[in-house]
């Protein structure tokens, strides 16, 4: 049985798993087992950039087509943080658990990233994140994940307390990252305010990952993110990511400084 309890690390999780050996000649007794699971944090990891890092030119990976440029792994890590911890929101539902599910649910911030327009050059010291023909849903969700401070949010409450995701991440410096969306009559995102789920989430950062050729780098951004819960039981805990030196999208004509 699955219990809630409050602990210094947040929300944690209780069960037991009970263990024993199959039909034969071993007699050993049953082994029952406790784990204990982080299940909810107070605040998300706070992620900042590193300018100089072995990470910073990805390698070539035979089979990808071209040669890979630079390194989204930042980005790409931001996104699957997102992916995660939608997921882990949906779950909470009764579907597959007895019981009411925890209120919370997904939602997005005021905070976002801002959008380069048509024909715009690339500021002084700014990152340009192209994410190519999005449409106004999927540019909304980018502009949350790539947003400077809190974009989006995913929470439970229990016992009158709110948690977040153990996976909830953001980036904790200035503006530097601005998205290109090359669709042309993209306006604007103002109107997608509707969080995207985890199975919808993913199919955006599968486009941005084929039009990018960057496979090679999305697997490693995924095994990095589920690190994030080890972060966040420590209070203010915060990471530090390669920062982001993306190739231009795949039949782009933005311009770039």
């Amino acid at each position: 049985m699955l219990r809630y309890h409050h602990s210094r690390f947040g929300l944690q999780i209780s069960g037991t798993s009970t263990w024993r050996t199959s039909l034969g000649e071993c007699n050993l007794p049953s082994k029952t087992l406790t784990h204990e699971l982080l299940c909810g944090v107070l605040k998300p990891v706070r992620c900042s950039f590193a300018e100089h890092s072995r990470f910073m030119n990805w390698p070539n990976v035979q089979g990808e087509g071209s040669p890979t440029e630079g390194n989204h792994l930042a980005i790409l890590l931001l996104a699957w943080s997102y992916i995660i911890s939608a997921r882990w929101v949906e779950l909470q539902s009764p579907c597959g658990r007895k019981g009411p599910a925890p209120p919370g649910g997904m939602q997005y911030l005021d905070l976002r990233a801002t959008l380069l327009k048509s024909g715009e050059d690339v500021p002084e010291g700014v990152i340009e994140i192209d994410i190519g023909d999005q449409k106004e849903r999927a540019a909304r969700w980018w502009a949350a994940i790539l947003a400077s401070g809190e974009g989006w949010r995913a929470t439970i409450e229990v016992g009158g307390k709110t948690y977040c995701s153990p996976w909830s991440a953001h980036i904790a410096c200035s503006q530097i990252l601005k998205l290109r969306n090359s669709s042309e009559g993209f306006v604007t995102y103002e109107q997608s305010e509707i969080a995207p789920s985890s199975d919808e989430a993913l199919g955006y950062l599968r486009e941005y990952c084929e039009g990018h050729r960057i496979s090679s780098q999305c697997i490693p951004a995924l095994a990095a993110s589920l690190f994030i819960p080890w972060k966040n039981r420590d209070e203010g805990a915060s990471a530090v990511l390669p920062l982001p030196k993306p190739s231009r999208l795949l039949g782009s004509t933005s311009k770039r400084k």
